[in-house]
């Protein structure tokens, strides 16, 4: 047995292993994807159409036996030694280390009651997020971009207004789903064990990514065809559920470097105590290098190498990727560190509440400036301005918004708790029912007009997705 504090060298070894192990997974992934992309960038859809093929074929193959086989080939490696004890029967403390923090202390009656605890304000406000994507959705039916059916009169001022307002959202409202993921995909860890974590993880994550790629969004799809008049052909793609798929891949990667704990509960109480305040947040200076290094210079290098519009099903733009995972980490150690307890985040700033808010509308508003310059003027450096200043933006407006919804909406209703259970349901169909409607707007409309509307090829307008107007690597 070692002391509390201690890591064994084998288990920094095995961990090592594992991140090499992931760092070859994705560089594989990364070749696979150029390679494609160079054979298939001539074709209407590029490469997507075989990855999103590739993303299913390996959703079914963890769901459809071979699960157990993997489950122990990825976690074999970071298993620390321990020994085999009855949980149920002990009333003693379960001990694990996650991100080199120690985990909150469990009792007799928590084991017993294995109920985890409710923090409102992140449900509020992923109910908020759900809405923001499902508004940002309509607007790109109405702006020049990758979407089933857009409906643009060429550049002007409303085309302007509403990738103006893409790319802006896009620069932080996927990367707060990871964050506030990544905090319960931490808490469900511990109190499920890594094996029926991972098997929660297949059921609610790639269960609904696989039904809606085949059946909801091929039918999605089918309706965009027909409008357009053009080939009709079935498409199954992950549209909206790259995130589901993306999700189950970090939670996948956590639990093979996460110490494995022995399946116990961790009950976490939202009570103040030393622990919880020991901890602080990230200075000032620390989220505006992370947000320019990372965020920022690190996701404009990501859209460089990338090439193609999206990587594996998930859009290649601002606030992608790099945020992605970094938000994620940010999730996992607000856990640990137990950011959200005790005291309230207003209290753990640096800076006052209103210097936060201040400086995250200024940023915004720099975001927003250049998607209007560059939209106008497709020039790299107004990419590159703008890919840094949405970088820094999605640091401090994520940290604004849980600062917000804390404060503000840290409660429940039973009509908010019916709109937190819809958010998932509703995030899974909306693109169908979005998409159905503006087919119908169009069909009313060339029946009572003297001229049909027509439709541009939207392979003409895909650039403005990534926000980086073509700049992009091509081999």
């Amino acid at each position: 047995m070692t002391e509390d504090n201690e890591v064994p060298t084998s288990t920094i070894a095995n961990k090592r292993q594992t991140i090499y192990a992931w760092i070859g997974i994705f560089i594989v992934a990364y070749i696979f994807h150029i390679v494609t992309y160079v054979l298939f960038k001539d074709y209407k859809y590029e490469n997507s159409v075989l990855e999103n093929i590739l993303m299913i074929i390996m959703g079914i193959a963890w769901v459809f036996g071979g699960r157990k086989h993997m489950l122990s080939e990825c976690c074999c490696c970071c298993e620390n030694i321990c020994e085999d004890e009855d949980v149920s029967a002990a009333g003693e403390q379960a001990q694990q280390d996650g991100l080199g923090q120690p985990l909150i202390h469990q009792n007799e009656e928590s084991i017993l009651t294995p109920a985890p605890w409710r923090y409102s304000f992140l449900d509020n406000l992923k109910t908020s997020l759900t809405g923001l994507v499902i508004t940002f959705h309509v607007c790109s039916a109405f702006r020049q971009g990758g979407w089933y059916i857009t409906i643009v009169d060429g550049p002007g001022t409303k085309n302007t207004i509403f990738i103006t307002f893409a790319l802006v959202v896009q620069s932080f409202f996927m990367t707060l789903f990871f964050l506030i993921s990544g905090f319960f995909a931490a808490s469900s860890f511990d109190r499920k064990g890594r094996e029926e974590f991972v098997r929660s993880k297949i059921k609610r994550l790639l269960l609904p990514f696989i039904v809606c790629s085949c059946t909801v969004y091929p039918i999605t799809a089918l309706i965009g065809f027909q409008i357009k008049g053009d080939s009709i052909f079935y498409f199954s793609h992950a549209s909206v559920t790259w995130y589901l798929f993306w999700l189950f891949i970090f939670c996948l990667v956590y639990s093979t470097l996460a110490d494995g704990p022995s399946p116990s509960v961790v009950e976490t109480t939202g009570a103040l105590d030393a622990e919880a305040e020991e901890y602080d947040l990230p200075k000032r200076k620390t989220r505006l290098m992370y947000g320019f290094f990372v965020c920022g210079i690190g996701m404009l290098v990501f859209v460089m190498i990338c090439a193609s519009k999206f990587f594996y099903g998930m859009p290649v733009a601002v606030g992608s990727f790099v945020c992605d995972i970094l938000m994620f980490i940010v999730g996992i150690t607000a856990y640990r560190r137990k950011w959200f307890d005790g005291q309230s985040l207003a209290d753990r700033l640096d800076t006052p509440v209103t210097s936060l808010f201040m400086w995250t509308l200024v940023e915004g508003s720099f975001v927003a400036l250049f998607s209007v310059l560059l939209v106008n003027n497709a020039n790299f450096g107004w990419v590159i301005c703008l890919f840094i200043s949405a970088g820094i933006f999605n640091v401090d407006m994520n940290m604004a918004l849980l600062t917000f919804f804390q404060d503000r909406f840290d409660y429940t209703t039973p009509l908010l708790k019916k709109f937190a259970k819809a958010a998932f349901a509703a995030y899974l169909v909306h693109p169908l029912i979005i998409v159905s409607l503006t087919a119908l707007y169009i069909q009313l409309y060339n029946l009572c007009a003297d001229e049909n509307l027509n439709f541009e090829d939207s392979d003409d307008f895909d650039e403005f997705d990534s926000g980086i107007s073509g700049w992009g690597y091509f081999i």
